[in-house]
């Protein structure tokens, strides 16, 4: 989008940048920062995740008579942890923020790894990657019971047909000592990050 970093606040003019790429892609599935505050801290994290649900929003609203194109309207949105604003349980019955998703990404972990290791102008390259990953996806995966997880929480609830009931659910086995599936430890990820993306490090 060409923003700076540190330096985002919501706008119209923001909003109605996100409203046009959700306009041509027409997603059926929109995921975002949580549009909260980290406590006292500054972040663009939940400004983004204000811009983006407005952008929705606004979609939605689009009047063809006047606006020349056809709303949209996201079947769902899911917004993501950017840094420990969830509560560090599984207990929907607790104070604070507590995901209603969980996604287990034991499979496909070792790209997770790759793709934050692109980001070398954020210090993310080599062994950070992997770090992030044990640490704080590792410790989702211990609440979601899996080796690695990331957890949402959808803005509004979701009507089922009946009552719904994953497979891994209901073919689950009682085991004394449950360790997850797959184990994978991200820290034995070999690096993919090209030499040419270091090219920016003083």
């Amino acid at each position: 989008m060409g923003w700076t970093a540190q330096e985002i606040e919501s706008s119209r003019e923001k909003v109605a940048e996100i409203c046009e790429i959700i306009l041509r892609v027409r997603p059926d599935i929109v995921i975002c920062h949580l549009p909260t505050g980290m406590g006292d801290v500054e972040d663009d994290h939940p400004v983004v995740g204000q811009i983006a649900a407005s952008a929705v929003r606004m979609a939605a609203n689009r009047v063809p008579q006047f606006d020349g194109i056809e709303p949209h309207r996201v079947k769902q949105m899911f917004f993501s942890f950017a840094g420990g604003e969830e509560l560090n349980s599984r207990n929907v019955f607790g104070g604070g923020i507590v995901p209603d998703v969980w996604s287990d990404t034991t499979p496909v972990i070792e790209k997770k790894v790759h793709a934050i290791a692109q980001l070398v102008s954020q210090g993310y390259q080599e062994d950070c990657a992997r770090w992030i990953v044990e640490a704080r996806d590792g410790r989702w995966g211990m609440l979601a019971g899996c080796a690695y997880a990331e957890p949402f929480l959808r803005p509004q609830d979701i009507t089922y047909g009946e009552l719904p009931m994953p497979d891994r659910v209901r073919d689950k086995q009682y085991v004394p000592t449950d360790m997850p599936r797959q184990r994978t430890s991200a820290h034995q990820i070999p690096s993919a990050t090209p030499p040419e993306a270091y090219r920016l490090l003083p």
